[in-house]
C-alpha cells in the first residue's frame, strides 16, 4: 500500500491504475493523476491549470480481481503548484474503473473538523456493494505541503488533518482477496449516458 506526494504520484499512478493485482489500496497527496500528461508541456499545464481529459487504456482485468485501487487522497483547495482539479480528476478516473453495470459510485460529502486551523470537506465515493473506491480530503490552506506533518519539517503543515493516520485508518478497512467477476469498464461503459461527467479520451 504505497503512499506517495506530489510529482512522484504520476509515475506512482502509472505503476498502479492497472496494478490492482500488485496493491490493495493507495495514498495520494497533492499530485497529478494518471494520463493527464505525456510530456513536459502537457505536465506543466496540468500542474497549472489541471485537466478534465485523461487519456489511457482500458485493460481487461481477470475474474475476481479487483477492477481498481481503492485511493485517499489529500489536496489543498488553492495550491499553487498543482492545481486541485488534479485531486478531482484523481477520484473521477478511479470512479470509471470501479463502475458495474449499475452506474457510477454513489458520491456522499461530509465536513470533518480539523485538529487544527484548517477545514476539510471530505468526499466518499462508494461501489454498488457500498465499498469505499475513493477518499477525497480538500484542506483549506495548507498549501503544497504535507498536511498534518511535523512542524519542524520542510512542506509539512501540523495544522492540517493528519494525512498520515487517516491514510493507515483507511488502509486498514480494505478488504482483499477477490471481488467477483468484476472487469474494467469498456469503453461504451466508460463514457455511456450512465457517466455523464466522463470525458475520458481511451487511447491516443
Amino acid at each position: 500500500m504505497p503512499v506517495v506526494i506530489s510529482s512522484s504520484i504520476r509515475s506512482h499512478c502509472i505503476a498502479t491504475c492497472g496494478g490492482s493485482d500488485l496493491y490493495a489500496a493507495a495514498g495520494l497527496h497533492l499530485g497529478l493523476a494518471y494520463g493527464v500528461a505525456d510530456d513536459t508541456c502537457s505536465a506543466l499545464s496540468a500542474m497549472n491549470h489541471g485537466t478534465s481529459e485523461a487519456h489511457f487504456p482500458l485493460t481487461l482485468k481477470a475474474e475476481g480481481q479487483r477492477p481498481y485501487i481503492p485511493l485517499i487522497v489529500f489536496h489543498d483547495n488553492q495550491d499553487k503548484v498543482v492545481h486541485p482539479r488534479n485531486s478531482d480528476e484523481l477520484m473521477r478516473t478511479n470512479c470509471v474503473f470501479a463502475r458495474t453495470s449499475k452506474g457510477a459510485p454513489r458520491a456522499t460529502a461530509e465536513t470533518v473538523h480539523a485538529e487544527g486551523v484548517h477545514g476539510h470537506p471530505r468526499n466518499l465515493f462508494n461501489d454498488d456493494a457500498g465499498e469505499i473506491v475513493g477518499e477525497q480530503w480538500m484542506v483549506h490552506g495548507l498549501g503544497h505541503a504535507w498536511s498534518g506533518g511535523d512542524s519542524a519539517g520542510t512542506y509539512t503543515d501540523g495544522n492540517g488533518p493528519n494525512a498520515s493516520r487517516e491514510m493507515l485508518g483507511s488502509f486498514s478497512a480494505v478488504k482483499t482477496g477477490k471481488v467477483g467477476t468484476a472487469a474494467f469498464p469498456s469503453l461504451a461503459d466508460a463514457c455511456s449516458s450512465r457517466a455523464p461527467h466522463c470525458s475520458i479520451n481511451v487511447g491516443r
